[in-house]
């Protein structure tokens, strides 16, 4: 059940418009529980707490938190967009699994990954000695990675994620491809 939050969490946070840009929204800073939800996420909140009930998964009860974008104001990324996110995260994978330099090396320069980073992941790429969190945290991008692949037709269906996905067969997807 936690691997299943930590999954959500990861696929959430993947989810989210991270082009490099800077954030010029005023972030919101009122409490929830002055957050008024939109008919689409009231919706996709009770769809997802059936679902959730239906695995005995807990659902967090506090009624006015956990929306994200109303769907009118959510970014679907391109194709080529998603793709560079992939690359991205099938790169952090790599790294937090302790990769030979010398493929990393040859990996950014097939797929110029160093410009498809958030600022978090390039600190990350380019330290010589990551803290154990940044290497956690680099290791489970690997469940989004295969959620990409899945959202870019390599993968037919995504199974329940009640185990982690096979991240050697993920990788084989991105090496047996270039990027154009």
């Amino acid at each position: 059940m936690t691997r299943l939050f930590i999954l959500i969490l990861i696929l959430t946070l993947g989810a989210c418009n991270n082009n490099n840009k800077p954030n010029t929204e005023t972030p919101i800073t009122k409490p929830v529980v002055n957050i008024t939800p939109t008919k689409d996420q009231q919706e996709r909140r009770i769809k997802s707490e059936e679902f959730c009930r239906s695995k005995n998964i807990p659902v967090y009860k506090n009624p006015n938190s956990l929306f994200v974008e109303p769907e009118g104001k959510v970014n679907i990324r391109t194709k080529d967009e998603v793709v560079d996110r992939a690359i991205a995260l099938c790169y952090l994978e790599l790294k937090s699994e302790k990769a030979d330099k010398k493929m990393l090396a040859d990996f950014d320069k097939k797929y110029n990954v160093t410009s498809k980073l958030t600022p978090v992941e390039k600190a990350f790429a380019l330290a010589d000695n990551p803290t154990d969190q940044q290497m956690v945290d680099a290791n489970w991008r690997a469940e989004s990675y295969h959620v990409m692949l899945w959202a870019l037709g390599y993968i037919d269906d995504l199974k329940y994620p009640n185990e982690v996905c096979n991240i050697g067969d993920d990788v084989k997807y991105l090496f047996s491809r270039t990027e154009k």
